[in-house]
């Protein structure tokens, strides 16, 4: 592990040493694997859905549609950008892309709007694996079912005590965001509940993957 990972503010699990414990798990085969995708950029971005006028302008900065359906989601190879409300997206990006991200949308961005950099307030965590739609049954009380809960469908909602919003990556991929001052609980919460699965721990990784 790096002492940059070590030593970082940006990542809550920092002090788990997560990259220690994959290199212990290289040759694990488990039903869960878990793995951090720290220091990434977030931005918490709010406008009118139904000005044409703020949608080109957020067309233009990120060079894809703002989802604008509940529980919906859009990507390219820069970022990933999940709909919260009908004025409210979440933006993940690079941190190397994210000031010029945020130039871009203030450049663009016409009428009322607020840009807010979340990054240091939250972190994703990466749960795949073939036990992954079970361990989410015991975490959650939303609808996990495949036919309901499809790919590209993300939701806020709780997630063991907590609350945690949730992106259905790929049909056993799902990402949750979570509050920096949650995160602890839910990787002691993943622990326990993935005994009976096997949990495998990824490198932790600082892209979109």
């Amino acid at each position: 592990m790096s002492n940059n990972y070590i030593n970082s503010p940006a990542s809550p699990l920092a002090h788990t040493n997560l990259a220690q414990l994959a290199k212990q798990h290289s040759n694990v085969t488990a039903g869960i694997n878990f793995r951090e995708l720290m220091l990434l950029g977030h931005l918490i971005l709010r406008g009118n859905a139904n000005d044409p006028a703020f949608l080109n302008g957020a067309q233009q900065s990120l060079q894809l549609a703002l989802p604008i359906t509940p529980c919906s989601s859009s990507k390219n190879s820069d970022y990933l950008v999940f709909w919260l409300s009908p004025n409210e997206w979440l933006i993940i990006c690079q941190q190397e892309t994210f000031a010029q991200l945020t130039a871009q949308l203030t450049d663009n961005l016409v009428g009322h709007y607020a840009l807010v950099d979340v990054s240091s307030a939250q972190t994703i965590i990466e749960l795949s694996g073939d036990e992954v739609i079970n361990l989410l049954k015991k975490s959650t009380s939303y609808n996990t079912n495949p036919d309901h809960f499809t790919i590209g469908k993300v939701v806020t909602t709780t997630f063991a005590q907590t609350s945690a919003t949730i992106y259905k990556a790929e049909s056993q991929r799902f990402l949750l965001v979570t509050r920096r001052s949650f995160t602890d609980y839910i990787w002691i919460w993943i622990q326990q509940a993935s005994q009976e699965y096997g949990l495998k721990i990824l490198p932790p990784a600082k892209a979109l993957e």
